[in-house]
């Protein structure tokens, strides 16, 4: 696994924060549906910056699975646990 230095770390996140609050004002224009619109410019933003640094979205988890019925059992689980605890 890749280190990562505090500072770039810390740059990372005040950029993701920025484009999180750019996105979350256009509430004020009455825009709908914020949220998925941050989450995909914050998945962009992202992406960019892992090719920025020549890292791929493996480094950071995201790639697929050995066995998808394994992965959909595990999905399934979690999923339960969060609707229990929040019940």
């Amino acid at each position: 696994m890749l280190k990562m230095k505090k500072t770039a770390a810390l740059f990372d996140l005040i950029i993701i924060a920025l484009v999180f609050w750019g996105v979350l004002s256009l509430r004020y224009w009455q825009v709908p549906n914020l949220g998925p619109i941050s989450m995909g410019v914050s998945f962009v933003v992202i992406w960019g910056l892992l090719k920025f640094r020549g890292q791929n979205l493996r480094d950071i988890g995201l790639f697929k699975p050995d066995s998808w019925k394994k992965a959909t059992q595990q999905a399934g689980f979690v999923a339960f646990i969060i609707f229990a605890t929040t019940v």
